[in-house]
């Protein structure tokens, strides 16, 4: 499906759209461009393309047979979505419009920040020369490429944010107060400001590891604010966490992309997931590739968030059902202590290949954190929702993982998981859906996992223990 580690692309609609599409992805790390449907006859890239051996297409069928894993379906082709679902492979994903343009905005935003850390240790090499002793310690051997701290990360693929100062910023000081007390308690040295200005201020002063941040601060609007944080070299790679009251709408939620790395909406968060969420940016994670994890090959968790906003949207304005599934590996943490982070890592990937295998290319695949996965499962009834979850439970419980064999006899991973059909919790926003998800699967965990829970039941009959004979 995937080759070395690659993502196949094929662009449907050769507009301006995707000229520009085409245009950013030809030479983008990780995705290989199979071909262009150009049914039009519009596509000002074709000598491009062939000089590339880029096939441009107008037959749509025979597009598909060169089994892409994305495919962007582009108002400006005429194709629907519902043509191409007819043709193409089973395990290929669908990216409509705005999701194309969000793809855009991420590869622009990753590689602008890429430039920007490549770009901050040269400097600080060249001054550091200035000097006899830093001169000599880091002048490379003969023949030897000198490797910045920085783009070695970048190269390897590997991250790891260290946080113990944090930088909260909200106009309400009793909030602020008791987010202080929880963070203070957790061991984080803790800065806070009321104001836009004072925050800034702040985090231009004494570079802070993270930021939580209210959309709402009276004085300085939150986009002038991440504008200026994500523009200086300072502190264009701290992360930033949104956690507000405000109703964030689909325009916002774009603009975000990019440039926060969780948005929490304060209805629906409780202080033990934003302690998880900080805890998780502190793992070592591969980088992303615009909008996918590269490690299991799936979407990431900002994409959850914009493609659950869409489908809310659509369901409440064309009636369209929808369910969400969530699943987190019961104690995974122990099976890396045991098992090592190798065998950990082909356990994720089995997981997603499983996933990739049995949902339809309509679903969307996410993997939401260290050892969560989330299915947006569109056009789904509540019954298809408990059929994919008894599935990958089944999956997760007899499949043999490498490392298995480590833990005391007997001993397998099982999964908890958490189904949320939307014609039961609608309306809502998508921070809710998510929320409900995740204490849904505390309250599996707690009766020992391995179980489903679905919300609106207090026991869901037939999927606990139920098998998938369908």
């Amino acid at each position: 499906m995937k080759q070395n580690g690659t993502t196949k692309v094929m662009i449907v609609g050769a507009g301006e759209l995707g000229t520009e599409l085409f245009n950013t992805i030809l030479d983008e790390p990780g995705v290989v461009l199979v071909g262009v449907v150009d049914p039009n006859d519009e596509f000002p890239g074709s000598d491009p393309a062939a000089a590339r051996n880029i096939p441009v297409f107008t037959d749509l069928a025979e597009a598909m047979r060169t089994t892409p894993d994305l495919v962007f379906c582009l108002p400006e082709s005429g194709v629907s979505a519902a043509e191409i679902m007819s043709v193409k492979p089973s395990h290929a994903e669908i990216v409509e419009h705005q999701a194309a343009w969000f793809f855009l905005q991420m590869i622009h935003r990753c590689r602008l920040r890429t430039i920007r850390e490549i770009r901050t240790p040269e400097k600080e090499a060249k001054d550091a020369a200035d000097t006899p002793t830093a001169a000599s310690a880091s002048e490379p051997s003969a023949g030897e490429t000198p490797v910045f701290p920085v783009a070695k990360e970048i190269t390897t693929g590997q991250r790891r944010k260290g946080i113990h100062n944090i930088l909260c910023i909200d106009p309400d000081p009793e909030f602020l107060r008791d987010l202080e007390d929880t963070l203070t308690g957790e061991g984080y040295n803790v800065i806070c400001a009321q104001s836009g200005k004072d925050g800034l201020d702040k985090a231009l002063a004494d570079k802070r590891d993270l930021v939580i941040l209210d959309m709402v601060v009276s004085d300085l609007g939150y986009f002038e604010l991440l504008s200026t944080l994500k523009g200086d070299l300072d502190t264009t790679d701290v992360p930033i966490i949104i956690l507000t009251g405000k109703e964030v709408s689909m325009g916002e939620r774009l603009g975000l992309v990019g440039q926060i790395e969780l948005l929490l909406h304060k209805d629906y968060f409780t202080r033990e997931g934003l302690l998880k969420q900080i805890r998780y940016l502190e793992k070592p994670y591969p980088m992303r590739l615009g909008l996918l994890d590269v490690q299991s090959g799936l979407f990431d968790r900002s994409y959850l968030q914009i493609r659950l906003a869409q489908e809310i949207r659509r369901a409440d304005r064309h009636q369209i059902i929808f369910s969400m599934l969530m699943a987190g590996i019961d104690h995974f943490n122990d099976f890396l202590r045991i098992g090592g982070e190798d065998n950990g890592d082909v356990c994720i990937k089995s997981i997603a290949d499983f996933l990739r295998e049995t949902t339809r290319g309509s679903d969307i695949l996410v993997r939401y954190g260290t050892d969560e996965f989330a299915i947006l499962l569109t056009d789904a009834t509540e019954e298809d929702s408990f059929i994919v979850a008894r599935r990958l439970l089944a999956f997760i419980a007899n499949y043999q993982f490498a490392g298995l064999e480590q833990l005391e006899a007997g001993e397998k991973l099982s999964a908890s998981i958490a189904v949320i059909h939307y014609d039961r919790i609608s309306p809502c926003i998508p921070e809710r859906m998510i929320f409900e998800a995740e204490r849904l699967i505390g309250e599996a965990r707690e009766e020992g996992g391995g179980i489903i829970k679905a919300y609106g039941y207090d026991h869901a009959p037939g999927i606990d223990m139920g098998s998938d004979d369908d």
